[in-house]
């Protein structure tokens, strides 16, 4: 791989890695074929979805509602089914009232490689070693992503689209080398006064499960946090749990009745 990564104390270039004691025998991962083999793991998956969104105004939380739904992730594209707000049925992730997240899993994953694969060219991708207190040492990589990226702000009233320019970072874990986050963060946001939103998070989770017998990354959690550039200093966010999940593919077999 061309170009050299800079990583806090280390030094990785070509598949070889450089650490000094500050760093001790913590293990360098090529962040670029992390990325490759999560977006692998990321296809033909079906799992539940629960997600309760929150508003704040004024500095007073409320719950707002909740969504359940089911996830199917099919070459990397995600279709959402059942879709139930509070109870009632949807058609289509577009028709929900508000501020929801219809984020392509395998497309946050595409995007962040992209871009990080982009600096890598330009011979360094900024970085630092993490070690939180009672949580697992991580290796964090910064990126930014101009407007023409991709990520698009959909609204229904008014209906709408923005694309958004965003700043971006990938958490990996020093021990296992395993995809372990990715965070989208754009502000200072330019909408129609009528819609007000001034910034976007969007932070997905993962972690490894067994699934027949093969330890695959899928998606745990993520959060989507919109805020409105308004005197009663709102902030809406979404946190979506991901369960009941399966794969499916080429071990599916169709029977019919002879």
């Amino acid at each position: 791989m061309n170009g050299v990564f800079v990583l806090s104390t280390l030094l990785i270039s070509a598949g070889v890695c450089l650490a000094n004691n500050t760093v001790g025998q913590a293990s360098a991962y090529n962040v670029l074929a992390e990325l490759d083999r999560s977006r692998e793991d990321l296809v033909n998956i079906i799992c539940h979805t629960n997600a309760n969104r929150y508003s704040v105004r004024d500095g007073h939380t409320r719950k707002v509602e909740t969504i359940e739904s089911e996830l199917r992730i099919i070459d990397g594209a995600d279709s959402y089914s059942t879709i139930t707000l509070n109870g009632h049925a949807f058609h289509s992730m577009h028709d929900l009232p508000g501020a929801w997240i219809m984020g392509e899993l395998g497309f946050i994953v595409d995007v962040s490689r992209r871009d990080i694969e982009k600096l890598s060219k330009a011979g360094v991708i900024p970085g630092r070693a993490l070690s939180p207190p009672e949580a697992e040492p991580l290796y964090e990589v910064d990126f930014f992503d101009p407007e023409e990226s991709g990520w698009t702000l959909y609204t229904t009233k008014p209906r709408g689209a923005w694309t958004v320019p965003f700043s971006g970072k990938v958490l990996i874990s020093i021990g296992t080398g395993r995809l372990r986050a990715i965070e989208w963060r754009s502000e200072h946001l330019d909408t129609p006064e009528e819609i007000g939103i001034s910034g976007l998070t969007w932070r997905v989770e993962f972690k490894e499960v067994e699934i027949e017998n093969r330890r695959v990354l899928v998606p745990s959690r993520s959060l989507y946090r919109v805020s409105y550039s308004t005197r009663s200093r709102r902030t809406d966010w979404i946190d979506t749990r991901y369960s009941d999940i399966q794969r499916f593919g080429a071990n599916t077999v169709l029977r019919f009745n002879e």
